[in-house]
């Protein structure tokens, strides 16, 4: 009941929200409309440099709310208001360009391409606005119209594609399940990879594995993702930046980069309107199946379905964007077991509420309801474990699935089908976002913004086992219902001021801050056993239990940050962040993060500018310090509390660490950016190195103290460093056709320089006799460890234990792709890559030890041991794990129909996820998702158990735009 109420207030509040904005707008707002009785008239064609004609060009009477728009050929017809009139000329894409009439009654008009170097304002890590080509640091940006044209709607599926140094593994196949994020490498020996995200400039929940408490999540890989559930449709522009660059604004929390989304507020003096279907299926990755029958026997074609609408508009003083929309998906296992759907609202606003205050607004809810299958291996029945691991023998059936005979076959998908259909496991996640921020400019030179905003989010699962399910896997176990609820509230405070000024050939930007959030999350588990069929509360168990978790946190920091440029060639940047936080140890002041850098655009020179080659050039060196924060509590010395015979049983906790700090992330890069003959080519060369110190560890407590566990120190040192190159280019680029191309290569060195003593520690995997992956010294984070065989004439003598049987990190990894245009037709396809890492398969391990498959194990270790040492061979199991995954392939057909009343109609065909090619027999992505170290800790992947494979997706849309 009181999530129900909290959920109707939300809605109640946005639809006030959005009524509100209707009626101001509507007050206020003025947008374009053609004059259409004036006798001064002006036709032209718009063309780029290329001679290409460009279609749907806003063409504006400056001064005025008269405007049209250019037809398919590029060309406009406009009455103009007065003859000596301006006319201003504006696409995404393009450099703006105003235009004077001069009684002139015919134009031709060239729109020069917007230089990607030059191009933009970026505002992650420097608070207001910033001029990208007098950045230090390298920052990417995917543009409205990058996003308008990418068929995923899932943000980390976009960012995989787009960004060039972000690497992005889809884990699992679960509907909305987390996957692992991270750019130049794994920082932290404690805590996950995942960049800060902010939304409108409010801090997002950055839960991006299993939390404290869940019912379906941990080992089961159905961890919830933290970006899966951001809506894409209402979002205009994304910008990342690395932990060293995002300093200024980020400080204590920033080492792993920051991903700032910014929503859509709408465009003055337009009004445009879409509605959009999409329909088509899903298929489960069978790829990677050992059996043929594992797909027939487990899984089903999804049916899908999208809709969405929108408005966006306003006029000089107003304007706004809306958007709405739902899908429904009924999943790739069979019984529809892993069914989702997804309903969201996002409105955002600008207002001029005065000549010198702008406000700016928006407001996202979005529900996600999820079915979830039993993955990995949860004990008993697990569909993918029980089949492909082999463990079906368990169940007195033949484990080769492939050689089955008929009627054992038939028994076998009876009994299958019955497991699946009574598996009953849901999740319910709700979110709602808010950022209010007001802007007063008194004049051009000085700036003050201020904003305010709240990340709220719930999730609510639900694991029931009954006694139907039990009986029909034959299984001992009892029946159990586990409810798990995770509140969170997170709020966000800032205050930025700007002043701007030259003096000479100097200009100055400058900007001195206050940033800080608060975090407040509630975890719940309610646990019931041995409860009568049909339950879906524990109020009819016969025993029952609860777990409650509290975790809070607020952080606080102060910046400055100057950005002088000179000549407009010559950049120096220096900022300064300090941050205290309540995570801190009592004998830890505020922390202080600097920043410098230089750049130089070397093309505004004369020799350079003269040149028919080089449309832009610069060079760019930063340093920045960033940090990592260290978990709640964690300084704090605890007693444990227990209950024994009846009564309080008392031990020790931990022990506590007044000196506690974040972990610092010490970061330089270098690099040039280069646009080639008109900017038909584009190249990125950066080198990077970072160093974390003071890293933070658990490490295990002095004997003497009576404690066995582990405690968080600051004992550590891990460092990174490689190359990142980028090029894209127009192969052809012609009036009528348009190929281009890009590719990114990085390269990654990874290693644990020191633990003061720390023997290694496992952040993921089982026990010391199976696998485990571990944090050592002299190795990269993350590394396989496990038995390794000592061989003899084929037959196993004995094994190494403990032994380093590869890293999880690969050294190498970037993404390519192609876009075609012709005319109205596009056609794209991208794909990225990695090389140098390794798995382990726990499921060749199981099939070989429940005689499933030999798995290339020699037949003289067979016939000598049979399969008695499975344990002391766990190397023969780990794989490489180099791939090449296309990501995507999709075309659109765009229909101008403006003499229709419409603007166009785009049709759409995407295939999301269609081919592997990978060197191990498993998906070289999915990967068991626990982390033995708790809520937020850091998950490198490299165990392949029993997990889904990110299905395909075969999708057709119409998309009405007006």
């Amino acid at each position: 009941m009181k999530e129900k109420s909290i959920i109707r207030i939300l809605i109640k509040k946005l639809l006030l929200f959005v009524i509100g904005v209707v009626i101001v707008t509507s007050a206020f707002a003025k947008v374009i409309t053609p004059v259409e009785d004036s006798p001064i008239v002006v036709t032209g064609i718009v063309s780029n440099e290329s001679g290409i004609r460009v279609p749907g060009v806003n063409v504006v009477e400056k001064g005025t709310f008269n405007g049209v728009i250019t037809d398919k050929e590029g060309k406009f017809t406009i009455h103009l208001k007065n003859e000596y009139s301006s006319l201003i000329f504006s696409f995404i894409g393009y450099q703006t360009q105003i235009v004077e009439v001069r009684g002139n009654s015919q134009l031709n008009v060239i729109l020069k391409i917007e230089s990607e170097i030059l191009a933009d304002i970026v505002i992650t890590g420097q608070g207001i606005g910033q001029d990208k080509k007098r950045l230090t640091s390298k920052a990417a940006i995917v543009s409205e119209a990058t996003l308008e044209k990418n068929v995923n709607t899932r943000i980390d599926q976009i960012l995989q594609s787009e960004i060039p140094n972000l690497q992005i593994s889809m884990i699992g196949g679960q509907p909305g399940s987390s996957s692992n994020i991270r750019a130049r490498g794994v920082s932290s020996g404690f805590t996950n990879t995942t960049p800060i995200i902010y939304v409108d400039g409010v801090r997002m929940d950055n839960l991006n594995g299993p939390s404290a408490l869940g019912a379906i999540t941990g080992y089961s890989n159905a961890a919830n993702s933290s970006v899966a559930n951001i809506p894409v449709e209402n979002i205009e522009r994304i910008e990342f930046v690395n932990g060293g660059a995002a300093t200024t604004l980020y400080g204590a929390d920033a080492a792993n980069g920051v991903i700032q989304i910014f929503t859509k507020k709408g465009t003055p003096h337009k009004m445009h309107a879409f509605a959009k279907v999409e329909t088509g299926f899903e298929k489960a990755t069978a790829d990677f199946y050992h059996f043929d029958a594992t797909e027939d026997l487990l899984n089903q074609n999804g049916f899908i379905q999208k809709y969405s609408l929108g408005i966006k508009g306003g006029g000089e003083a107003v304007t706004f964007s809306f958007t709405g929309g739902m899908e429904h998906n009924t999943g790739t296992r069979i019984h529809n077991q892993n069914e989702n759907k997804r309903y969201f609202l996002s409105l955002g606003t600008n207002a001029y509420l005065s000549k010198n205050i702008r406000y700016s607004g928006s407001m996202n809810y979005n529900s996600f309801n999820y079915n979830r299958i039993r993955s990995g291996n949860l004990g008993g029945y697990t569909g993918l474990w029980s089949l492909e691991g082999g463990a079906i023998k368990s169940f007195s059936f033949d484990n080769k699935l492939d050689e089955m005979e008929p009627e054992e076959y038939a028994q076998l998908k009876d009994f299958v089908s019955e497991a699946e259909r009574l598996q009953d496991r849901t999740a319910k996640n709700r979110r709602f976002q808010m950022s209010h921020s007001f802007v007063y400019s008194p004049n051009d030179n000085f700036n003050l913004k201020m904003l305010v905003g709240i990340d709220h989010f719930t999730q609510r699962e639900s694991d029931i086992i009954s006694n139907e399910y039990l009986t029909a896997t034959n299984s001992s176990n009892e029946s159990s219902i586990t409810n798990t609820k995770r509140d969170f509230l997170g709020l966000t405070l800032e205050a930025i001021a700007g002043y701007n000024f030259e003096i000479g050939d100097f200009s100055f930007n400058n900007q001195l801050g206050l940033q800080g959030f608060r975090n407040d999350e509630e975890q719940v588990e309610y646990k019931g056993t041995n409860i009568p069929n049909g339950a879906v509360s524990i109020e009819n168990a016969a025993n029952t239990s609860a777990d409650q978790r509290i975790i809070e946190l607020a952080n606080y920091g102060i910046f400055f940050n100057t950005n002088i440029n000179y000549l407009d060639k010559y950049t120096f940047e220096f900022g300064l962040r300090g941050d205290k936080s309540e995570a801190f140890g009592d004998q830890i002041g505020m922390q202080y993060y600097p920043r410098l850098g230089l750049s130089y655009l070397i093309s505004e020179e004369d020799f350079i500018a003269a040149s028919n080659m080089i449309s832009n050039w610069k060079i760019r060196a930063n340093y920045g310090e960033a940090g990592n924060l260290p978990p709640a509590y964690a300084h704090e010395r605890t007693i444990n509390y227990s209950g024994y015979n009846g009564d309080i049983a008392v031990g020790f906790g931990q022990p506590g660490n007044s000196s506690l700090k974040p972990e610092k992330i010490q970061s330089f890069e270098i690099g040039t950016e280069l646009e080639l003959f008109n900017s038909y080519l584009t190249l990125g060369i950066d080198y990077y190195t970072s160093k974390t110190v003071d890293a933070l560890m658990y490490a295990p407590q002095i004997p003497s103290t009576g404690s066995s566990s582990f405690a968080i120190q600051n004992i550590g040192e891990i460092s990174n460093n490689g190359f990142e190159f980028s090029l894209k280019g127009d192969i052809i680029r012609s009036r009528k056709l348009t190929l281009s191309a890009f590719a990114t290569l990085n390269t990654l060195e990874n290693e644990v320089k020191e633990l003061n003593g720390l023997p290694p520690f496992a952040i993921n995997g089982f026990s010391e006799r199976t696998i485990q992956i571990v944090v050592m010294e002299g190795e990269s984070v993350g590394v396989l460890r496990g038995n390794k065989a000592i061989w003899e004439n084929n037959v196993i003598t004995g094994y190494d234990a403990l032994s380093v049987l590869g890293k999880t990190t690969p050294d190498i990894y970037g993404n390519f792709g192609i876009s075609l245009n012709v005319s109205n037709f596009n056609f794209f396809i991208n794909a990225d890559y990695q090389k140098g890492a390794a798995a382990h398969s726990f499921d060749r391990q199981f099939r070989y030890v429940y005689g499933a498959s030999d798995e290339g194990i020699p037949q003289e270790e067979i016939e000598a041991n049979g399969r008695s040492n499975w344990l002391a061979m766990t190397d023969q199991f780990v794989e490489k794990t180099d791939f090449i995954k296309v990501r995507t392939i999709a075309a659109t057909y765009a229909l101008n129909l403006h003499k229709y009343g419409l603007n166009q109609i785009v049709f759409s065909a995407n295939v999301i996820n269609p081919f592997n090619f990978s060197s191990s027999s498993f998906d070289p992505e999915v990967s068991q998702a626990g982390s033995k170290l708790g809520q937020g800790s850091l998950s490198t992947g490299g165990i392949a158990y029993a997990i889904e494979s990110t299905p395909r997706q075969f999708l057709f849309g119409v998309n009405f735009k007006f």
